[in-house]
């Protein structure tokens, strides 16, 4: 089994420690505000930011929605909710499941959620957007943000390097549903449309990374190709892929990696928003 121990967070998802999450908003922060900017959430009013994390993303929602607007962040984890106060100390905490959420009904003018739906199966998806419809006012806007990694790319290496990791995941028992989720992202869309949502559209942001790396970045992809190498080797892709994975198996060979001059890295974020519908009219 791969050693994934500084990925997870303490509710046990991948890829969803306060460090992985800390390096990552830090990498991307550029395309990430231009993602919340799109979203064009409404200024002042409630704000829900679900599946929060740390609370990398208030201090953006702030600038968004403005110094009056309320925001409320959800994690289930509670070593992540307890760090939001670093970002934003007005942000109200709360520790609770996508799945249930404890507030009223149309109780928020928005809804944020960045790379949350990932860790959830299609049938429990349904469930999470049935809970984020229901807790929105009438007409607000739900902007829901997640990745594509079957459109990872990694150079030095095969084109299809990423893509195939990320199929044999998807179908090489045990399957998780981080797996499935994680490739999940360009249809999102649709499952907003079948949420019940109105005026739904869908943007598809590369972010793209350009050696040699430092920073955040370098931290990033030194933590993150180690954890794609073991789980290359545990799904057994072709002995022709394993050969670059193996290049990069531990943090000290995937950081030479990609401080070399020629390394290239794409990941695809999905944003998709759409917006509750208004009640019918009573005449």
């Amino acid at each position: 089994m791969r050693d994934d121990t500084n990925h997870r967070s303490e509710s046990g998802s991948v890829l969803s420690a306060d460090s992985w999450l800390e390096d990552h908003f830090e990498a991307c922060v550029e395309p990430y505000a231009a993602m919340v900017d799109a979203a064009a959430l409404p200024s002042g009013g409630r704000v829900l930011d679900l599946g929060c994390g740390t609370g990398t993303f208030v201090a953006l929602l702030r600038e968004a929605v403005g110094p009056v607007a309320e925001i409320v962040a959800v994690d289930l984890d509670v070593a992540n909710v307890s760090q939001i106060g670093r970002h934003d100390a007005s942000t109200d905490a709360v520790v609770g499941s996508a799945l249930q959420l404890p507030f009223a009904d149309g109780t928020f003018d928005a809804v944020w959620s960045a790379n949350l739906t990932q860790y959830f199966d299609d049938a429990d998806l349904e469930v999470l957007l049935a809970e984020v419809a229901r807790v929105a006012r009438p007409g607000a806007p739900i902007a829901v943000k997640d990745v594509d990694m079957s459109a990872l790319r990694i150079f030095p290496g095969d084109a299809f390097l990423g893509p195939h990791l990320a199929e044999a995941c998807a179908v090489t028992p045990p399957v998780s549903s981080e797996s499935v989720g994680s490739i999940r992202g360009r249809a999102l869309r649709g499952w907003l449309q079948r949420a019940g949502l109105e005026e739904t559209w869908q943007r598809t942001f590369a972010i793209e990374y350009l050696g040699p790396l430092e920073g955040s970045a370098l931290r990033l992809w030194a933590a993150w190709l180690p954890y794609l190498a073991r789980l290359a080797s545990e799904k057994g892709v072709s002995e022709a892929d394993l050969v670059t994975w193996e290049t990069v198996v531990d943090p000290a060979a995937a950081a030479a990696f990609v401080q070399r001059d020629e390394f290239y890295g794409c990941e695809v974020q999905v944003l998709a928003v759409g917006r509750k519908p208004n009640a019918p009219r009573r005449d």
